[in-house]
């Protein structure tokens, strides 16, 4: 008998993760492409990888799922941490990536459109791991991972029509920075000015608002961040919403 979403059981749900991963790989490696599961434009749910989502959705609860999956999303596969296991009986950070966009992007119907749903719950998850493994002593930066996948992915949520999954990934960022420091803020502070620029280009004043909002918090972060803020041209377009704002 299935547990229900109320009381999921973790080794359930982390087997059905475990199925998902063996399963796509096998099936990408039968169609002679990568040994890195890869989702493209092409990509078809087969009645196997529905099965295992189905199975999901009954066992456990949309947040609770992704609760798993969000530390898993962070995990450096290459630690020898005990903590932070990389084996056949555990998947990577990019298994986790995938499963999570799989069902983030699939309604319970299969279709391929938006599970608000799961998405909420992603945002949630990521937010509360990256507190977590920010205030975490046990965690040196060594045994923590943010692929440029799920950094992207997490930035590019500032663009999105959700005003709390775009606040979750804005906290997230900041959490992340302040434990990563200056190697994660040389990454996320460009991106954002990228994303930035292209919204002012369609006028999205939302978004505009949130991206600048994300650059003041990290900047207040330590003078490096401020450093990369101003020479990625971040300040500048700061100044330009301030004078903007006074006339």
């Amino acid at each position: 008998m299935a547990s229900s979403p109320s009381s999921p059981d973790k080794e359930t749900i982390e087997g059905l993760f475990l199925e998902m991963r063996n399963h796509l790989l096998e099936k990408q490696q039968l169609e002679g492409t990568d040994d890195k599961i890869v989702i493209s434009a092409s990509f078809k749910l087969d009645s196997t990888t529905q099965t295992s989502m189905r199975t999901l959705h009954s066992a456990s609860s949309p947040q609770y799922t992704m609760d798993l999956l969000a530390l898993k999303l962070f995990m450096n596969s290459s630690s020898s941490s005990p903590s932070l296991p990389a084996s056949n009986d555990s998947i990577s950070s990019h298994d986790a990536f995938v499963i999570l966009s799989l069902l983030v992007s699939y309604e319970n119907t299969f279709s391929l459109s938006p599970s608000p749903e799961y998405l909420i719950a992603a945002s949630r998850a990521v937010k509360s791991a990256a507190v977590q493994i920010a205030s975490s002593s046990s965690l040196s930066s060594s045994n923590i991972e943010v692929s440029d996948e799920v950094l992207f992915t997490i930035i590019a949520q500032l663009a999105g029509e959700n005003v709390e999954v775009s606040s979750n990934a804005s906290m997230a960022l900041v959490a992340f920075t302040k434990k990563l420091g200056k190697p994660l803020s040389d990454r996320i502070i460009p991106t954002i000015v990228q994303i930035w620029k292209a919204q002012q280009g369609k006028n999205d004043t939302i978004c505009v608002v949130r991206c600048a909002s994300a650059i003041i918090d990290l900047s207040c972060l330590g003078d490096a961040m401020m450093e990369c803020a101003i020479s990625s041209g971040a300040m500048d377009m700061l100044q330009i919403i301030l004078i903007h704002d006074l006339e």
